[in-house]
């Protein structure tokens, strides 16, 4: 669904003029996320859904909104910062002259 790509959901199979509904394991969970897919996008299992609203949707399941900027990382992960890069290289030094 990310890479807009056509794909089609089987929910159900015909067996002799009876529908089957298809379910892999008889999982509470499996059930209850069918469940709730069923009622927030309707047209998503029956395979009515257009591309860009099930990119949308594999967008928020996979946290595409969340990616950081290379600045965000550096701030978070603590590289921008002078004095912590300062001391790692003289610990950095101290440690390769001491045990070498």
């Amino acid at each position: 669904m990310f890479l807009k790509k056509n794909l089609y959901f089987i929910t159900t199979y015909k067996k002799k003029n009876k529908f089957f509904d298809i379910v892999t394991t008889k999982n509470e969970l499996q059930e209850d996320v069918q469940n709730y897919y069923k009622k927030k996008f309707p047209n998503l299992l029956k395979n009515k859904s257009s591309i860009n609203e099930r990119f949308l949707l594999a967008s928020d399941e996979l946290g595409y909104n969340c990616i950081k900027s290379k600045k965000e990382l550096k701030k978070i992960l603590g590289f921008d910062n002078k004095l912590k890069i300062f001391f790692a290289k003289i610990l950095s030094f101290y440690f390769r002259f001491r045990h070498a």
